[in-house]
Formats: structure tokens, sequence, C-alpha cells
């Protein structure tokens, strides 16, 4: 994670310096903020990244979780009527050829 961070921020401070450079030169303190900024940023982009996977993976969880309950419902359901049973497997009659 550390890794990812340097490297998000490294990229944007070098894309915010780029275009700045076009302006003309910088001083230390302008350097220096952009790192700053950079940084925060990159935390914030990670920080969301982090939720948006924590609610994928919540959301494909409960979806499976309730899969799992309408098979089993289903399967309850098949074995208390038989009717049930013959509409959810019809069997082939052979024909007379």
């Amino acid at each position: 994670m550390k890794a990812k961070k340097k490297a998000l921020t490294s990229e944007i401070a070098n894309s915010i310096e780029a275009k700045l450079s076009e302006a003309g030169d910088q001083s230390k303190k302008v350097k220096k903020a952009i790192d700053k900024a950079a940084k925060k940023l990159a935390e914030k982009i990670i920080k969301t990244l982090k939720k948006e996977e924590k609610k994928k993976q919540k959301e494909s969880d409960t979806s499976s979780k309730k899969e799992g309950k309408k098979g089993k419902k289903f399967s309850v359901k098949a074995k208390k009527s038989p009717e049930m049973n013959a509409q959810a497997a019809p069997v082939a009659e052979p024909t007379d050829a």
C-alpha cells in the first residue's frame, strides 16, 4: 500500500510540476506545496478505492447468500409438494414410431 501511495503521489506531483513548468520556474516552496497536496490527494484516492472494494465485496457476498437461500427454499418446497416436482423436471414420454 505504501508503494502504491508513493507511486501515485509522485505521478500526481510530476504531472502538476510539468504543467507549471510551462509557465516558468518554480521555487522550493511551490514544489513543497505541490508534494504536500499530491500526498493528501493520493491518500484520499486510496481511501476511496478501498471503500469501493469493500462495498463490492459485501455486495457479492450478500448476493451469493441470497442465491443460496433461494435454492434451499425451492428444494424444501419441492420436497413438500409432488406437483412442483412434476413441473420442475418434466419427463419426456416415449413416442411410437
